[in-house]
């Protein structure tokens, strides 16, 4: 606590009107993630924003013109994935940033047959393995950041959270 304020370590925005987002919801969710592995003490913010902004953006850090799902802004570089740095583990580092891109997101949920909230979990779970220095470009790094997606998941399935979202989708 600061000045009677409890400092907030996983913040949250919303800058898309396609479906309302339950922020505190948002907020519950990713620092669960967080905690579970081990780094609860980090710092972190999530977006969701539009489809054009996330392409924007993907163009002016990834030369891709073309919308996705989900980036992840790393701010501590890891040596070994999943293992924080020495001089991290103490305060309240930046772990990173999160932008999620509707609606992307939407069309992936019903075309995977999911509701937002199993899809914003997904990604979550995605984006933080990358802030924990996750990569998929190898097939060896595939399989250990898919396995520690699914660890993640498994653990939020045994979760009782808030909605992100009340909107429910027609699924293909």
């Amino acid at each position: 606590m600061r000045g009677g304020r409890v400092l907030q370590l996983v913040t949250a925005a919303n800058k898309q009107t396609v479906v309302p987002v339950h922020l505190p919801a948002l907020i519950k969710r990713t620092s669960a993630i967080l905690k579970f592995v081990g780094v609860g003490h980090c710092r972190a913010h999530v977006l969701v924003a539009t489809d054009q902004f996330v392409q924007t953006l993907n163009y002016r850090t990834r030369d891709v013109n073309k919308p996705t799902d989900v980036l992840s802004f790393q701010q501590i570089m890891f040596e070994k994935p999943g293992v924080l740095p020495r001089q991290y583990r103490l305060g309240r580092p930046k772990l990173g940033d999160i932008v999620i891109g509707f609606p992307y997101v939407l069309e992936q949920a019903k075309d995977f047959g999911e509701s937002i909230d199993d899809r914003f979990d997904v990604l979550l779970s995605h984006s933080v393995c990358h802030l924990l220095g996750y990569d998929h470009e190898r097939d060896d790094d595939y399989k250990l950041m898919d396995a520690k997606e699914n660890e993640i998941l498994a653990y939020l399935d045994t979760l009782k959270l808030p909605p992100i979202s009340d909107t429910h989708i027609q699924t293909r």
